[in-house]
């Protein structure tokens, strides 16, 4: 568990680094960007990761979006079967991706 919570914070700080470095970038690479991270957040869940471990790769002043995903994300079902897990992931993915562009229109 504490391997994958590892493996996400290192993919989670490299989003971030590109993010920043990409804030001159055009709207869209920024919401991928963000969609990104919430699949990742999504992948946590289904893989039963504790909220409190992904919570704690956040800090809501900095990252408010993917504090208050995080959060949506583990009020969704935790699936059991593989397909279920791999569609939540990609439509939560996708969800918070919509969102992220629907606020910058």
């Amino acid at each position: 568990m504490k391997k994958i919570v590892a493996m996400m914070a290192v993919a989670i700080s490299v989003l971030i680094s590109e993010k920043s470095a990409a804030d001159g970038v055009d709207k869209s690479a920024s919401c991928e960007l963000v969609g990104e991270t919430a699949a990742m957040v999504m992948q946590a869940r289904q893989w039963g990761v504790p909220l409190s471990d992904v919570m704690s790769l956040f800090d809501p002043d900095d990252m408010p979006f993917a504090y208050s995903f995080a959060i949506i994300a583990y009020e969704m079902p935790r699936y059991s079967s593989d397909y279920q897990r791999e569609k939540a992931v990609f439509e939560f993915g996708d969800w918070v991706q919509l969102q992220c562009f629907k606020r910058r229109q």
